[in-house]
């Protein structure tokens, strides 16, 4: 419950240990006295402990114990030797939420993809900084080895942080803010882990700094130079968490990723300065985008990379999977079945997994008397198409289960109860039983603190979501758009992107123009963070459905599109920005629109090579057009053309 409050539970522990005697079944002994009296003394959040704790623990601790004063117990007794119990970095911060679910699923063969990564650690331990590409299908199991790995690295006292990129909606730099979330209940503004970093870092996380004890790092005016410093402070700030522990960092779904995150990622293993930390990278082999491709091309001829392919398990390893997937002893005649399985679907875990839970739940695999995995199958088809069995397993659920499992497909992303209960039409105790159905059909997983759900893997979303009616589809996007902004208003910020993303889908052209204001307003919240290219592909996103939709637009409206492209394009240091703002410039003169005219012709220039060798005789006539349009009085637009001119 304290994650929803503003002031965490913070609890006092005192630690004492000692003999104990029964008497009368009620335990007695020194420890419980000093345990007492060492719990007042400590502060919130602080675990306090005698030096017998501190001998039994010896070596075999990852925690440091610094010497406070001693405790008085009574006046006149042996005051207590006490020490401050100090968690290792790696302790204090949780296991990432998403991998601790796919920890629950089975995990079998990958030998030789395992012992790549413990000689990948090695390196990384003994100073280097590593990046492995995982690359494999859909379902494959890419997620589940890094898991596996991440969760034995963090064993032997590895910081283990992750994120995630996202198909339905990404906001700018999504797994960098991920992990800094994930480190933002254990960092103070004045950590020194934080240390110079924190203005830049606050762009990302502002939460980092709550109190606004550190501003913001003012704008240098130089996108490129603002971007850098971001960049600089990620990589800076990782530098000083692998000072404290070894850093192990996954970043799941690269395929999705769009240029600005790419461009990050590619500065924090190029910087210098990364030593004893890896990132694991995961994507599929059928859909690596542009930038994915060329990150990987340009890093395989450097010492960082290692690229790991997997394949579908073996046959043998997917009866093994079989067996620990049920829990319990499988017949002969199921092992069978187990590998016919494997070579129907490739060896592929997820697509098997699905085709097992299909074939338990139409009785097809039961437990027989002596507790064994039966089955009778011969002759009968063995299931292939995994958007079936996913299908087929939704429709075995009732029918307010299956309304809110096909309204969780088209919200996509992970949401909030608050949500579910603000776009179905269903009383607030029955989305509950059906939230718990859902759930129960291993459909959906909660988060930690039960706040928060999504899907158990991209892929039974995708297949539910294909399955929804296409008008369907359109209405419930609406609906969920409407509900978005119900909740988190209409002002720019992390879920305008979303917002964007179920308009751009909804019943009808007056739902594309809202999709062109939120992506306006997202692509303010990403120049914020300073991903200008991010930015720029929103706002291309946005000009192409305001084109579509042009009666739903006013012609203000449009130009404004206009300029705040050209504006991001000149950000992000594209070719094409000046002459993005010409063309509007030109378009702002013939609707007699000065304002607009000016706004763009002054942002239209190419900086410092503007006024070196050749005049720029097409933005000089545009200057000369737009003052004659703005006409004679004293007004700062006049100034700004002025002065633009005679320079």
């Amino acid at each position: 419950q304290q994650r929803r409050h503003r002031h965490p539970i913070r609890l006092r522990i005192g630690v004492a240990v000692s003999d104990v005697d029964l008497n009368d079944g009620v335990p007695h002994g020194w420890a419980f006295t000093e345990a007492a009296r060492l719990e007042p003394e400590a502060a919130p959040g602080e675990v306090l402990c005698t030096d017998a704790v501190r001998a039994f623990a010896g070596r075999g601790t990852r925690h440091t114990f610094d010497s406070v004063p001693d405790v008085l117990v009574k006046a006149g007794e042996t005051p207590i030797r006490t020490f401050r119990v100090v968690e290792s970095l790696a302790d204090r911060v949780r296991f990432p939420e998403h991998l601790e679910h796919d920890a629950a699923t089975p995990l079998v063969g990958r030998v030789d993809a395992i012992a790549e990564l413990k000689a990948c650690w090695d390196r990384t331990t003994a100073g280097e900084g590593t990046l492995v590409g995982v690359e494999g299908a859909q379902g494959g199991g890419k997620t589940r080895l890094c898991t596996d790995f991440a969760s034995s690295a963090r064993s032997v006292g590895a910081l283990v942080l992750a994120g995630y990129f996202d198909e339905a909606a990404n906001t700018a730099f999504q797994p960098f803010v991920q992990a800094l979330t994930q480190c933002q209940g254990i960092l103070r503004p004045d950590d020194p882990l934080l240390g110079p970093f924190l203005g830049e870092l606050r762009r990302l996380v502002p939460e980092l700094d709550p109190e606004e004890s550190g501003a913001t790092s003012p704008s240098t005016g130089d996108p490129e130079t603002d971007r850098d410093r971001l960049f600089d402070a990620l990589a800076g700030w990782l530098s000083a968490l692998a000072d404290e522990v070894p850093v192990v960092l996954v970043i799941d779904d690269l395929s999705w990723a769009a240029l600005s995150s790419m461009r990050m990622l590619r500065h924090v293993v190029d910087a210098a300065s990364l030593r004893r930390v890896m990132v694991l990278a995961t994507y599929r082999n059928t859909e690596p985008s542009g930038e994915v491709e060329q990150f990987l091309r340009e890093a395989s001829s450097s010492r960082w990379l290692t690229r790991l392919a997997l394949s579908g398990i073996g046959t043998d390893d997917v009866v093994e999977y079989g067996r620990a997937l049920l829990g319990g002893d499988v017949s002969d005649s199921t092992s069978q079945l187990f590998r016919r399985l494997g070579d129907s679907l490739g060896g592929n875990p997820l697509y098997v997994r699905e085709a097992v839970l299909s074939l338990v739940a139409t009785g097809r695999l039961w437990r027989d008397e002596t507790d064994t995995w039966a089955s009778r199958i011969e002759s009968d088809p063995i299931p292939s198409e995994v958007a079936n069995l996913v299908r087929q397993r939704v429709e075995r659920l009732g029918d307010e289960a299956q309304r809110l499992v096909s309204t969780a497909a088209i919200i996509g992303a992970p949401f909030g109860y608050d949500l579910l209960t603000e776009v179905l039409p269903l009383p607030a105790s029955v989305v509950i039983d059906a939230l718990d159905d859902v759930v129960r059909a291993e459909l959906l997983r909660p988060s930690a603190d039960g706040a928060r759900f999504a899907f158990t893997h991209a892929v039974l979303r995708s297949a539910i979501y294909e399955g929804v009616d296409p008008t369907r589809r359109s209405i419930e996007h609406h609906r969920v758009a409407e509900a978005l902004v119900s909740l988190n208003g209409d002002q720019p910020g992390p879920a305008s992107e979303t917002i964007a993303h179920h308009y751009e889908r909804g019943v009808d052209d007056r739902d594309r123009a809202k999709a062109v204001r939120h992506l306006r307003r997202a692509a303010d919240h990403a120049s914020e963070r300073i991903a200008h290219d991010r930015a720029v592909g929103l706002l291309e996103v946005a000009e192409r459905l305001g084109s579509d939709v042009p009666c739903e637009l006013d012609r203000g409206d449009q130009l404004d599109l206009l300029i705040q492209l050209g504006t991001a394009r000149r950000r992000a240091g594209r070719e094409e920005a000046g002459q993005t703002l010409r063309d509007v410039t030109d378009l702002a003169l013939s609707e007699g629109d000065a304002v607009r005219a000016a706004r763009a012709v002054l942002r239209s220039g190419r900086g410092i090579f503007s006024y070196a060798g050749d005049v720029d005789d097409e933005r000089v006539s545009l200057l000369r057009r737009t003052l004659e349009l703005a006409g004679p009085e004293d007004t700062k637009i006049r100034s700004q053309l002025l002065a633009h001119l005679s320079a």
